[in-house]
């Protein structure tokens, strides 16, 4: 029975996901099995405020059933193989603090739209094959203390905007394109570790 409360339940997730994913839902790193004991999506999985699903060997595009869980403060899918774009509604998810996506496949640009994620305050989308310019709109992140863009193919020159993220602590983008030689953005001390 049960939602999906501090004693997560496992999840029917839609494709590519298949149903026996173990995912890891809880702060206490617990994997459940959803073979074991399946929930529907929605409309308990709506009720989530924190999904990982790390570790597996998934390809497929970004799932837009997702998109229902709004209460999501933590979001991590990573060391998967999604591929294909990097999802606008990802902005819908406006309780974000955490935000990782990161060592997949993923090769769209980087959504401007990800700027409305007011609350955030990781960004992971390290380890990809994310292609374009970066988005001057994400300088409008304030909250925000860790990026890690490296490993990726952007180009373009870094926004000027990146030099308001004054709580950023964290900044990587070695490895990530063409980006490093383009620029003289202050923050930008980070290109080379």
């Amino acid at each position: 029975g049960g939602g999906w409360g501090q004693e997560a339940e496992c999840c029917i997730l839609p494709p590519p996901f298949p149903r026996t994913l173990k995912m890891q839902m809880t702060n206490n790193v617990n994997y459940f099995d959803c073979r074991l004991r399946p929930c529907a999506l929605t409309p308990t999985g709506a009720d989530l405020t924190k999904l990982s699903i790390v570790n597996q060997d998934i390809q497929g595009s970004f799932p837009s059933e997702l998109s229902v869980m709004t209460k999501l403060k933590e979001f991590s899918l990573f060391n998967l193989k999604l591929t294909g774009a990097l999802p606008a509604w990802l902005s819908t998810l406006t309780l974000l603090t955490r935000l990782e996506v990161y060592g997949n496949k993923l090769s769209s640009s980087i959504p401007s739209q990800l700027a409305y994620l007011s609350k955030l305050r990781i960004l992971r989308l390290d380890r990809n094959a994310l292609r374009g310019s970066l988005p001057s709109e994400l300088g409008m992140l304030s909250e925000v203390t860790g990026v890690q863009l490296n490993d990726n193919e952007l180009s373009g020159t870094l926004p000027g905007s990146l030099s308001l993220l004054s709580k950023a602590s964290t900044f990587y983008l070695n490895n990530a394109g063409d980006l490093c030689r383009n620029s003289t953005v202050s923050v930008v001390d980070k290109c080379s570790q």
